[in-house]
């Protein structure tokens, strides 16, 4: 069964995310990255530090997908961000589904799910939009 368009919006998850200068500094570390902006505030791809959290909306959800888990594959990643994270901060995250889509080519139907995490701070401005998409091959 190909996901339902109808679970566009869906929220999966809310919950929050606190930065701290030793994880920005240990992230940045594993990187190889030695970049001294790094003790004030986040590398581009920090949220992904904390993404499994925001998109936890169960395994209920994925079920519910009608993804493939067999031919599942991480297909993209994308951060938009409206200002840098800052360390010492406290984001508040909201997991959705953002879109559902299909591409037929020679070797059968993909089916495509973006999910959206967005990510505001204290005073309720976005800080940045983190999208993913899972791919799976329709059986």
């Amino acid at each position: 069964m190909p996901p339902s368009k109808d679970m566009i919006g869906r929220v999966l998850s809310t919950g929050s995310a606190t930065v701290t200068a030793d994880h920005v500094a240990g992230f940045a570390r594993a990187l190889g990255d030695t970049n001294p902006e790094y003790e004030t505030i986040a590398p581009p791809t920090y949220p992904i530090a904390f993404m499994t959290q925001a998109m936890s909306g169960g395994m209920e959800t994925f079920l519910e997908l009608g993804l493939n888990f067999m031919t599942l594959v991480h297909g993209e990643q994308e951060f938009e961000y409206r200002r840098p994270i800052r360390a010492g901060e406290t984001l508040s995250l909201t997991g959705r589904i953002a879109d559902v889509y299909e591409k037929t080519g020679g070797s059968g139907t993909l089916d495509f799910v973006v999910m959206e995490t967005e990510a505001t701070d204290a005073k309720g401005q976005v800080v940045f939009f983190s999208r993913n998409t899972l791919i799976s091959r329709r059986m």
